[in-house]
C-alpha cells in the first residue's frame, strides 16, 4: 500500500471550504426562496444562474494561473455528464419546493439524505459503516421523518396566482413530492460528485474547473426544458419589465431595498436581476467547496451530514424571514436529527473503520 506525506494544511483547507459551503448554503436557501416567490420559472433562472456560475468559475480558474479552456474536452464534459443532468434535476426540484413548503420542513427533510448516501457509498464505492455511525444515521433520518410527519405543507395562500402557476410542476400539491424527490436526488448528485472529481482530478483538472464543466453540461438541458415547460412570452415580458427598471444601488438602503420582498410582490426595480446574480455568486461558491472537500477525500456521506449543521442557521433565518408555525414535535424531530449528527462525527473523530471496501482494495 502507497503512502503519501499528510499535508500540513489538510486541517485549514477543510476548515475554510467548510466555511465557505456553509455560509453559502444558508444564503442559497434563503435566496431562491425569494427569488422563487418573485419568478416562478425554475428552468429560467437556474440557466441564468449558471452564466454566472460559469462566468465566476472561468475568472476563479484564470486567477490561479490556469487556462480554464484547457479542461472544456470532450472526454471531460462527457464524464461529468450525469453528475450534470443530476444536479439540474436537484436544483429544479429544489426551487420548486422552496415555492410551496415551508423552509424548516424542507431543510429537515434533507436530513434524511446522509442515510441514502451512506446506502449509495455501500453500493458503488463499497463503503461500511461501524454500529455508531449507523445508529447517528439512523437518528437523522428518524428527526427528519418525525419532523415532516408533523408539518406536512397546506394549500398556501401566498404567493399570488400569475401565469407562471400555470407551468405543470408550479403546483402547490406536488410541494411534498418535490421536497422528497429533491432529498433522494441529493443523495445521488454526492456520489456522482465524488467519482467525477476523482476521475478528473487525474487529469490536472481541479474543483473549479470541474464545476465549471459540470454547469456547462447541464445547463442545455434547463434551457430546453424551460422552452417546452414554460411561458416563453411571460418570461422575456417580466424580465424585461425587471432590467428596464433596474437601477445601480447607490446606497446600503438601496441595496436593501432589493433584497425585500413582500406578499403580492412582482417584477420591476431590478430585483429579478439582483437575485439571480446573487445567487449565481452563491452557488459558484457553494459549488467550489463541495468540489474542494470531495477532492481532499471527505466521503459522501459526510457532506451530507455537514449540511444538517448548515440548516441549523437556515431553519432559524427561514422561520424569521418566512414565518410560518413549527410545533413542537417537530422541534423534537429536528433535535434528534442533530444528535445523530454529533454521535456520527464522534464517532468518525475516533477513527472507527468506516471506509472499509473497495478503495482500500485499490491501494494494496
Amino acid at each position: 500500500m502507497s503512502t503519501m506525506a499528510p499535508d500540513p494544511n489538510f486541517l485549514r483547507k477543510v476548515l475554510f471550504w467548510v466555511g465557505v459551503n456553509c455560509f453559502a448554503s444558508v444564503t442559497l436557501t434563503l435566496a431562491n426562496k425569494r427569488l422563487s416567490l418573485l419568478f416562478p420559472y425554475p428552468f429560467t433562472v437556474i440557466s441564468l444562474q449558471n452564466f454566472t456560475v460559469f462566468s465566476v468559475c472561468f475568472i476563479i480558474s484564470l486567477l490561479q494561473g490556469r487556462n480554464p479552456l484547457a479542461s472544456m474536452t470532450w472526454q471531460n464534459i462527457k464524464d461529468v455528464k450525469w453528475v450534470g443532468g443530476a444536479t439540474a434535476a436537484v436544483l429544479t426540484t429544489s426551487i420548486v419546493a422552496l415555492r410551496y413548503a415551508p423552509v424548516p420542513l424542507i431543510v429537515t427533510i434533507r436530513n434524511v439524505t446522509p442515510m441514502v448516501t451512506s446506502f449509495l457509498e455501500y453500493l458503488t464505492l463499497g463503503r461500511s459503516f461501524s454500529g455508531p455511525a449507523y445508529l447517528g444515521l439512523l437518528c437523522g433520518m428518524s428527526g427528519g421523518l418525525i419532523y415532516g410527519l408533523f408539518d406536512l405543507p397546506p394549500a398556501p395562500k401566498t404567493p399570488p396566482q400569475s401565469s407562471g402557476e400555470n407551468a405543470f410542476i408550479m403546483r402547490h400539491e406536488f410541494g411534498i413530492i418535490f421536497v422528497v424527490v429533491n432529498m433522494m436526488l441529493s443523495a445521488i448528485v454526492s456520489i456522482f460528485e465524488r467519482t467525477s472529481m476523482d476521475t478528473l482530478k487525474e487529469r490536472n483538472v481541479n474543483p473549479t474547473e470541474v464545476n465549471m464543466l459540470r454547469i456547462f453540461a447541464m445547463t442545455p438541458i434547463l434551457m430546453v426544458l424551460s422552452f417546452f415547460l414554460e411561458d416563453r412570452n411571460e418570461i422575456i415580458s417580466t424580465l424585461q419589465k425587471d432590467v428596464q427598471t433596474l437601477t445601480i444601488p447607490q446606497s446600503m438602503a438601496d441595496i436593501q431595498a432589493l433584497s425585500v420582498v413582500g406578499k403580492g410582490d412582482g417584477a420591476g426595480g431590478g430585483k429579478i436581476t439582483f437575485y439571480i446574480v446573487l445567487t449565481g455568486v452563491w452557488a459558484a461558491s457553494f459549488g467550489i467547496a463541495v468540489m474542494s472537500l470531495t477532492s481532499l477525500k471527505m466521503s459522501p456521506t459526510t457532506l451530507a451530514f455537514l449540511n444538517i449543521m448548515y440548516k441549523i442557521v437556515t431553519t432559524a433565518l427561514g422561520a424569521l424571514l418566512f414565518p410560518v408555525a413549527v410545533k413542537w414535535s417537530s422541534w423534537f424531530g429536528y433535535c434528534l436529527a442533530l444528535v445523530g449528527f454529533f454521535i456520527y462525527i464522534h464517532d468518525r473523530n475516533k477513527g472507527s473503520p468506516t471506509v472499509k471496501g473497495r478503495e482500500d482494495k485499490k491501494e494494496k
